[in-house]
């Protein structure tokens, strides 16, 4: 079956060459991927260079590709202007921690007036609203706020495992009801607290989102490479296929699954 993921970080935590070779050898079993900058602790943490990365990757023509950034806010105010030159697929505001523009899982601010002012740069050209990494102050800020299309990239579920990377019910609901979509993380700590979950961890994730909020806005955000608290046995995309298998088990029918892996990423891609 075809991925599509939304959060994976190869390219700010392997060498070009490496990225490259894995990219390569993944395309068979992907349908969309997008490569997260991460900037917070890492040395893209200035336009040029974060320009410069795009653009490497871009020379290879790879379809399947899309570029976000976590964490927007290394971004000089002198270089907004030119955030249309990344053609990003999505930006986010912030990573754990506060900074300029609000407030990360771990912090405490709000959304700031630059944040309101990058969030109308971002509107303007189209580029999807990441509130992955928000505390709840500063993402009910950013739905007051912005009027453009919000998902959340990689997360698990409060009402499932409480951890302040985690959404709640009611930010679930609000990125619904503005028609965005919510990236399941494979992050040990987000599912259950443990450095090795099991795969009855990520199902039991699934199993409350369709439960209560339906198949359609689910989907896969693996934020492989940007840890390594996976799933034993589900570090990979081909690793994919068994929990594949323990959804049919259940019961989860092959359209369930074709949107929570795939369909779901594919219809917003054509909404937006």
């Amino acid at each position: 079956m075809k991925i599509g993921d939304l959060h994976n970080d190869i390219i700010t935590a392997k060498t070009f060459k490496k990225a490259k070779k894995y990219l390569t050898k993944n395309f068979k079993y992907l349908n969309k991927i997008v490569l997260a900058i991460w900037t917070t602790h890492t040395k893209y943490n200035n336009f040029l260079d974060i320009e410069l990365l795009i653009k490497n990757y871009q020379a290879l023509n790879l379809p399947k590709v899309l570029f976000g950034i976590e964490d927007i806010s290394v971004i000089r105010e002198q270089d907004h202007i030119k955030i249309p030159n990344l053609n990003l697929f999505y930006a986010s505001l912030t990573w754990n921690y506060d900074n300029e523009l609000g407030g990360g899982a771990y912090g405490n601010l709000g959304l700031t007036l630059k944040g309101k002012n990058l969030l109308k740069i971002l509107q303007e050209n189209k580029v999807v609203l990441d509130t992955a990494h928000q505390n709840q102050k500063t993402f009910w800020d950013c739905i007051e706020n912005f009027d453009g299309n919000i998902i959340n990239s990689h997360t698990c579920f409060d009402s499932v495992f409480k951890h302040k990377r985690n959404i709640a019910d009611q930010q679930i609901n609000a990125i619904i009801q503005k028609g965005g979509i919510i990236g399941l993380s494979l992050v040990g700590d987000f599912l259950s607290g443990e450095k090795k979950p099991k795969i009855e961890d990520v199902i039991r994730h699934i199993d409350y989102f369709v439960q209560k909020f339906g198949d359609h806005n689910l989907c896969i955000g693996t934020d492989f490479f940007g840890t390594d608290n996976l799933p034993k046995n589900l570090n990979s995309y081909p690793a994919l296929s068994i929990l594949v298998e323990k959804l049919q088990k259940i019961g989860y029918n092959k359209n369930t699954i074709e949107r929570i892996f795939y369909i779901n990423f594919d219809n917003f891609l054509r909404l937006i």
